[in-house]
């Protein structure tokens, strides 16, 4: 079996699904950074959570230029240490290793999440399902490079607590 059809018989809890919607609008770089975000979302953040920026906050400025919230990225081996909006702080520990979920959502309400953790992303849906209630939304950068061996199954119940 080909890493194609194991990934394409992955499948995610509904939470994590994808869904039409008509009010876009693109953050971010034109390329690789950038990603469609539903407007409603947006305008329902307090806060902005970001898992993975290594060079690059496009993303993550326009999105608090655009809310007036606040943004914690998280990358242990970013290649940025500040930024020049102090609404943006750079955390580099590593999301499980060095600072639990728990800790990253704890006393966050309406967080807006941006995923793109290189593979780590597959592991990570297993501690977000629990802060579900916090999330305004969400975009998770899905990668292809991850082994079936590593990659976690969807295909059973969640619990969601």
């Amino acid at each position: 079996m080909t890493s194609q059809s194991v990934l394409n018989k992955t499948v995610l809890p509904a939470l994590f699904q994808p869904f039409h919607c008509e009010d876009l609008q693109r953050l971010g770089k034109p390329y690789d950074g950038g990603y469609l975000v539903n407007q409603h979302d947006i305008r329902k953040s307090n806060t902005l959570v970001s898992f993975g920026v290594n060079d690059d906050v496009s993303f993550e400025q326009q999105f608090v230029d655009l809310q007036g919230c606040l943004g914690y990225l998280y990358d242990r081996e970013s290649k940025i240490d500040h930024t020049d909006d102090l609404r943006l702080q750079i955390i580099k520990k590593h999301v499980v290793r060095d600072v639990s979920i728990q800790e990253v959502f704890e006393g966050l309400d309406q967080v807006f999440l941006k995923c793109d953790v290189e593979g780590d992303e597959y592991f990570l849906l297993n501690y977000l399902i629990n802060h579900y209630k916090q999330f305004t939304g969400a975009v998770i950068e899905f990668h292809q490079n991850v082994s079936a061996s590593t990659r976690p199954s969807y295909s059973s119940p969640w619990c969601i607590s």
